[in-house]
């Protein structure tokens, strides 16, 4: 029984260097979870239950972008539970396109269509999120198709949609940086009031809802008695909504020559002061919704 003990003592004394060695090992190369709750994200995991403005990512992937699932691969149903994943650029700047991650559950997908929308299409970019994640080059994965949507931006499809609705566009359109006369805005004012119908584009300063940049954005309204289908171009995960038309009187009351400001809500949901003139006030109670011919 002694000499038993002391095989026993001597096993375990010469086995305790190498779990020492394990632990150090493991410590150094910690296990990265699939799956996050709360409000903290981690690269190479995911967020359940919450949108990107809700997840605070650490400094080494500190950008939060929406992921989700498909839940059928042929008509690119999402499924209904939402993640969110922190990843990085380098520099700030770059291409992050359709990322895929693999979990015992099935596929996540991250798609930053901000970078790369309006290039060579997001399936052939590469992804830059950390530990776990790959392109959907890569991938080769059969729901990349409904990720990358042959490569074409949500917005440009829904553009589409807008110009088969023919609306006529009745007054001198809204961009570039040349400003428009009081003559020129009344158009607008007298279309509006009628409830058009007419499409309008324009430029706004937005903020870009990935590098929280501010940028110049092209904004599209399609009108058609008091419903305006509104197109953005920098809100990448739903880029279009439903709104309400401002009243007649309020297009009646405002005159180009001496415009009143109006308060509008901005993306921070801090009050802005902007004159009536500006499109930006035109519309109320916005919703996101798919792209539809206003009737």
């Amino acid at each position: 029984m002694a000499n038993g003990s002391t095989i026993v003592l001597l096993m375990t004394r010469s086995l305790a260097p190498l779990l020492l060695l394990c632990v150090v090992a493991c410590s150094e190369e910690p296990e990265t979870p699939f799956f996050l709750e709360g409000e903290l994200g981690g690269c190479g995991s995911v967020v359940l239950d919450r949108t990107p403005d809700q997840v605070t990512c650490p400094d080494e992937c500190p950008i939060a972008v929406q992921a989700y699932r498909v839940r059928d691969n042929r008509s690119c149903e999402r499924a209904s539970t939402q993640y969110v994943a922190c990843v990085t650029v380098p520099g700030g700047k770059g291409t992050p396109g359709a990322g895929v991650l693999e979990t015992p559950d099935g596929v996540i997908y991250v798609d930053s269509p901000a970078y790369d929308c309006g290039s060579d299409g997001c399936a052939t970019v590469e992804t830059a999120v950390l530990d776990r994640w790959t392109t959907c080059a890569e991938s080769g994965d059969e729901g990349c198709d409904c990720v990358c949507q042959g490569g074409e931006c949500a917005y440009d499809r829904f553009v589409g949609t807008l110009d088969s609705c023919n609306l006529p566009a009745a007054c001198d359109p809204l961009t570039g940086d040349e400003e428009l006369t009081p003559e020129q805005l009344q158009c607008y004012m007298d279309v509006l009031a009628d409830g058009g119908p007419i499409e309008l584009e324009f430029d706004v300063q937005a903020r870009h809802h990935i590098t929280g940049a501010q940028v110049t954005a092209r904004r599209i309204f399609a009108v058609a008695g008091r419903t305006v289908t509104r197109l953005d171009s920098v809100a990448f995960d739903r880029p279009a909504a439903t709104c309400e038309l401002q009243s007649t009187a309020f297009f009646f009351n405002c005159d180009p020559e001496d415009p009143v400001d109006i308060n509008i809500e901005d993306e921070d949901g801090l009050v802005q002061r902007r004159p009536c003139t500006d499109p930006q006030t035109w519309v109320i109670n916005c919703a996101s919704s798919e792209p539809v011919c206003p009737s």
